[in-house]
């Protein structure tokens, strides 16, 4: 169950909670969730949920536990994966509405266009790698006001960039599929 609590100002918490999402049992309705990791909410305040359990991303509009489906299959597929992952999920709203999931366990981030159940791949190729057409278990991700999406690679260990129908991403910082840390 995601649940958010209400406070003045930010500076102290309310005892009352506001479920906003799942009702505290895992399951695969729209009402439940199974799983969750990322989070993010739209200009009308609907909470979306990257429901990993259930290979979904599911949006629950602002008062409302019952959520729709608005993320789960994608457009054909190079690997043929035309379904989410059940790996770490983070979701992100851009400025545009459209949702882009970081699906960590395929090795892509897929771009779902406004209103659209079907998604693309626009990062990663399916295959884990530190090749700069490659990704290791995408995770945070982030799209600036020109449409470049900046991905924290999590097992390598980097943080790239992607811009708008590139087929390669640039190093941003890390050095790729290298661990550890050199102070100077």
């Amino acid at each position: 169950m995601i649940v958010f609590f209400s406070g003045l100002n930010g500076s102290y918490w309310n005892t009352t909670k506001t479920a906003y999402a799942g009702n505290g049992t895992a399951g695969n309705s729209t009402a439940q969730l199974s799983s969750p990791f990322g989070l993010a909410f739209d200009v009308n305040n609907s909470l979306y949920v990257g429901d990993a359990g259930n290979r979904r991303v599911i949006k629950f509009p602002f008062n409302n536990n019952t959520g729709t489906i608005v993320a789960s299959k994608i457009a054909p597929s190079p690997q043929g994966l035309y379904e989410l992952g059940t790996d770490d999920m983070y979701v992100y709203l851009d400025a545009s509405q459209n949702l882009y999931v970081s699906d960590c366990g395929n090795h892509r981030v897929l771009r779902y266009a406004n209103g659209n159940a079907t998604g693309s791949i626009v990062a990663g190729n399916e295959t884990a790698g530190a090749e700069l057409n490659q990704l290791n278990c995408p995770l945070g991700i982030w799209v600036d006001s020109s449409s470049n999406l900046f991905i924290a690679d999590l097992r390598n260990h980097c943080v790239m960039k992607w811009a708008q129908n590139a087929t390669t991403g640039i190093l941003v910082a890390g050095v790729t599929g290298a661990a550890g840390m050199n102070i100077n």
